[in-house]
């Protein structure tokens, strides 16, 4: 943060100077005002008038000729109350400002006395604001002209035209077009340089005359010119002092271009070259391309036309390998708002710095917070941008830390001072000048900043309208170069950097310059529109070289293995909802409340007794029901927002190249674990309240694998939808024809023509979750009771028997009679098919079948077949049904039926109240008698609701265990659905 300086501390400067002064310097050099000078760079002409006047009033009351302890309290008076008041830098801007008072003093003086004094003075200043020793005598052997100290030293460049003179001990800069020597020293802890002139040229800096041998301050933004010379940018010397530091990276945009059809909006031809070391600005209105061409550059979009390239490779062609060397900042929160600022440095650095031991990634992490200046508020949670806990400008930090925290190469941050304040703004802006000077490649998108920010830029591209490039190169030339094109007055001697600041609003009005009506009013017509600038952008652009591939370096990001990055992911997760009360109660709380409140409900108990008997529930149907869509509705709400509020950050983290599958195992396990816990609670309470006895377990197997299909299904809109609207809106539409589909509501046989199926249930609602979760209770249920377990098989062959001798034999016998009338040719047929049926479910009989199965048809000898059948049926089924009723007696004693036994549950499976026990279509008999005790023979797996069996190829499998599997393979398809929507959505 930058320090502001109280009225109290100037007048405390303004002595500080006063005590470097004598009478005889005040006669002799009353002109030479250094004070004025430290002042005219950092406050307004009022308050350097008003500082003048104390200086030469405090001067004027000055007691001289006093002795040395004088001079010496006076001053170090001055010098413990600017301790405290003065940052280091500050402190050394003062020194530096002293020494070059002095040094100038002693050369027109010549006075030794004074001289000697004032050295002394200098060595106090240094010593009460605890400089650097080094620094500071390295200061003075340049300001002193004792460069013969500075041979060797690596912050001394020299700039100038050195074809045919090399300089081995210096840095040089080769600027051609300087008349004379340019010497410049840089000062670490001022982040700026001293620079000294040696030549016969007319040099300005900020538009203030520079004389030979003198030495000023040259700071971020500043500029030296002259006639006939390409300006010298501070940041040209910043770039020749970085050099040996930087890693010589290079990004050249050639002739790209991008426009959206059926508009002509878009990025049009633009090219440049951005160096390490550099902070671009792209500046321009909304709708001008700005996005649109931060998107090409990193990665996510393709160019129509023209290439960009990383050191002389294609990004786009390339970008799986030159990925982890970008980074990206986009202009929206991608914070977890959960998270503590801490906890979100942490996981990201846990993601891209796997190369790090938990103690170095502890350090780190600590460093950047420092770095950020988020120390203090580490421990704070992030919040929402509505819901806020820490500031936007403090977001901000936090956003471009996050993406920082793996150093990538090049960063492109998208408006990196929206919503936020001046002071917040500039706070951020040189954080990225600060990023820049480490050598990276800094790229920011920004609609108009501020003079302070403007200056911190050492690239400029400002894109017009419609995307037409309008200019690009330093930004203090743009409103120079802007008036020249207009032929407009000051296009070289510019005021508005008369103090090393820019007005970027006049560049904006430059470009979009207006013409005059008749009447001298402006009118909405502009001088040039965007074509035109983008033509004189064309015309006057410089075809950069591109760099042969070079090597880029090993990124520091390090990506962890799949396992370690499923633990962050889950972990991530997990912290992210432990600290959310309401979110837990809800989850946890949630499923036993409906169960309690569905069981008591449903818990019908005798009229008149008012007592509770399992047997007589004639709600356990509806229970069940209830069940399966409650496990559907806790599914869905779950997961429905769980992808879709990662969406930002795995945008940001889309850079990583990070496994799809290790974060999709994360959310899958994370939901798993929760809705496990979830149906627990609910199968509980709801089984306890109504007393359902010994099913525990695969009640709880069934509603989880159900709820987990509905969790899958809630994450794949989430990951599929891209605002959580239409998530919601979505989720009525998958409940409800769960609903409509499980059978408790509708029956399939009882439909419309167009829709209903006599023989098995319909392809469409096989495609419903609940169809198999709701069958597979009920069969469950029913077959499973310790009071009917084990005699399944017995009861089938019972149902079956009692089938065929009381209706399947009287329809033969029907049809015989209907053929002794009629002798029709279709009856016989019919017959036929009848005895091929009879053959299928019993195979004992094929022998004699196969000999009535002649036409035409014997009848006497069909008549008697007829008539031992169903004494053989009838005997076969007495004998079934008396080794039922003596297994169910020996059950009875352990496993009464008024316990284990539900006989609404009983009449819904077995249709007890349905007088429709077959269906006689086109000679086949379609048998609805008993549901629940019939398999068909469909070796697919198809069947009619309320099977206890379905068939594989020549397998039987239990019903409840069948759809237990078609649950499974629901989960399987739809988890596949989502990893594959992820992985081409470029996770």
């Amino acid at each position: 943060m930058e320090l502001y300086f109280k009225h109290d501390t100037l007048k405390i400067i303004a002595e500080l100077f006063g005590l470097f002064r004598d009478n005889k310097v005040v006669s002799e050099c009353a002109e030479c005002s250094h004070l004025d000078q430290y002042m005219s760079v950092r406050f307004s002409q009022r308050v350097r008038m008003q500082m003048l006047d104390y200086y030469n009033d405090f001067v004027l009351q000055l007691k001289h000729n006093q002795s040395e302890d004088y001079y010496h309290n006076q001053l170090l008076k001055c010098l413990e109350h600017l301790y405290g008041e003065l940052s280091k830098n500050q402190k050394m801007e003062l020194y530096v400002a002293l020494l070059i008072y002095v040094v100038d003093t002693q050369v027109i003086t010549g006075d030794s006395k004074n001289s000697y004094r004032a050295t002394q003075q200098l060595k106090l200043v240094s010593k009460v604001f605890e400089l650097d020793e080094g620094e500071t005598a390295s200061v003075a052997n340049f300001v002193r002209n004792n460069l013969s100290f500075e041979v060797n030293s690596k912050r001394l460049i020299v700039v100038g035209n050195f074809s045919r003179v090399s300089l081995r001990s210096f840095r040089m800069f080769h600027k051609t077009d300087l008349k004379g020597k340019l010497m410049a020293h840089y000062v670490p802890s001022m982040s700026s340089f001293l620079i000294k002139y040696t030549g016969n040229g007319q040099l300005q800096l900020n538009k203030q005359v520079i004389f030979p041998q003198r030495t000023y301050p040259f700071s971020p933004g500043g500029l030296i010119e002259a006639e006939d010379m390409c300006p010298l940018y501070f940041s040209d010397l910043q770039d020749a002092y970085d050099k040996e530091k930087k890693s010589g990276l290079e990004l050249v945009a050639r002739s790209i271009e991008k426009t959206f059809s059926g508009t002509n909006l878009g990025v049009k031809e633009l090219s440049f070259k951005v160096k390490s070391g550099q902070l671009m600005a792209v500046m321009g209105g909304s709708g001008t391309g700005k996005t649109t061409l931060f998107n090409i550059l990193s990665g996510v979009a393709l160019p129509d036309k023209g290439k960009v390239y990383l050191n002389g490779y294609d990004l786009h062609h390339n970008l799986a390998q030159l990925k982890k060397h970008l980074g990206y900042v986009p202009q929206e929160d991608l914070l977890i708002e959960e998270l503590t600022v801490a906890q979100n440095l942490a996981y990201s650095a846990r993601l891209c710095r796997n190369d790090l031991s938990s103690k170095e990634l502890e350090c780190l992490i600590i460093d950047t917070l420092n770095n950020f200046e988020l120390n203090g508020i580490s421990g704070l949670k992030v919040g929402s941008p509505l819901d806020k806990v820490i500031s936007g400008g403090q977001r901000k930090r936090l956003n471009i830390a996050l993406e920082l925290i793996r150093r990538p190469d090049v960063l492109f941050v998208d408006e990196p001072t929206s919503g936020l304040s001046s002071s917040d703004a500039l706070l951020v802006v040189k954080l990225l000048k600060k990023i820049a000077n480490m050598g990276n490649i800094v790229i920011v998108n920004i609609h108009q900043p501020t003079s302070d920010l403007f200056v911190l830029f050492d690239r400029l591209l400002i894109l017009d309208e419609k995307g037409y490039a309008a200019y690009y190169g330093n930004p203090f030339s743009a409103a120079s170069y802007f008036k020249k094109q207009l032929n407009l007055v000051d296009s070289i001697n510019d005021d508005s950097l008369k103090y090393g600041q820019c007005n970027p609003e006049q560049v904006i009005n430059l470009l979009q310059y207006r013409k005059l009506s008749k009447n001298g009013e402006l009118t909405g017509q502009r001088e040039f529109e965007s074509t035109h600038w983008h033509k004189l952008f064309i015309e006057n652009a410089v075809e950069e070289e591109i760099t042969k591939n070079t090597n880029l370096g090993k990124p520091l990001t390090s990506i962890p293995t799949k396992l370690k990055q499923f633990w962050i992911y889950l972990k991530r997760n997990i912290d992210t909802r432990k600290t959310d009360l309401e979110y837990l109660a809800l989850i946890f709380l949630g499923a036993p409340i409906l169960a309690f409140m569905m069981a008591f409900f449903l818990k019908s108990t005798d009229l008149f007794t008012q007592e509770y008997r399992f047997i007589d529930n004639v709600n356990l149907p509806a229970y069940l029901f209830i069940s399966v869509v409650v496990a559907l509705f806790l599914g869905l709400i779950l997961s429905s927002g769980e992808i879709y509020r990662d969406l930002k950050v795995i945008k940001r983290e889309s850079f990583l190249n990070l496994s799809a599958f290790s974060y999709l195992n994360s959310k899958v396990v994370y939901v798993a674990v929760v809705n496990a816990v979830q149906i627990l609670l609910f199968v509980w309470v709801g089984n306890s309240i109504l007393e359902i006895k010994g099913l525990f377990f695969r009640y709880f197997i069934i509603l989880w694998l159900t709820a987990m299909a509905s969790s899958l299904m809630g994450l794949y809109i989430s990951a599929r939808f891209k605002t959580i609207l239409s998530i919601y809106i979505t989720i009525p539409f998958l409940l409800i024809p769960q609903i409509l589909l499980a059978g408790a509501i509708l029956d399939f046989d009882k439909m419309h023509h167009s829709l209903a199926s006599d023989r098995y249930v319909p392809i469409y609602a096989n495609l419903a979750l609940s169809r198999w979760a709701y069958e597979a209770l009920m069969v469950l249920q029913f077959t499973e009771n310790k009071y009917d377990e084990g005699l399944n098989d017995l009861l089938i062959e019972q149902s079956k028997l009692s089938y065929h001798a009381n209706f399947f034999v009287p329809k033969m016998e029907t049809l015989l009679v209907e053929l002794n009338k009629s002798s029709a040719q279709k009856t016989e047929t019919e017959i036929l098919g009848l005895l091929k049926q009879l053959k299928v479910q019993f195979p004992q009989l094929a022998k004699q079948t196969d000999k009535l199965h002649v036409v035409p048809i014997h009848r006497q000898e069909l008549q008697q077949f007829l008539m031992l059948l169903k004494k053989w049926l009838r005997s076969n089924l007495n004998k079934l049904h008396q080794k039922v009723e003596q297994q169910r007696l020996e059950k009875g004693y352990r496993y009464p039926k008024t316990d284990y036994f539900n006989q609404k549950l009983s009449d819904f499976m077995l249709k007890t109240n349905d007088f429709n026990k077959y269906v006689y279509r086109n000679g086949q008999m379609l048998r609805k008698f008993q549901p629940g005790y019939h398999v068909t023979g469909n070796k697919w797996g198809r069947s009619h609701y309320y099977a206890p069996y379905k068939t594989i190829a020549q397998v039987k499998v239990k019903t409840w265990m069948y759809n237990m599997y078609v649950l499974i393979a629901f989960c399987i398809f739809i988890y596949l659905l989502i990893y594959l929507h992820l992985v081409r959505n470029k996770f």
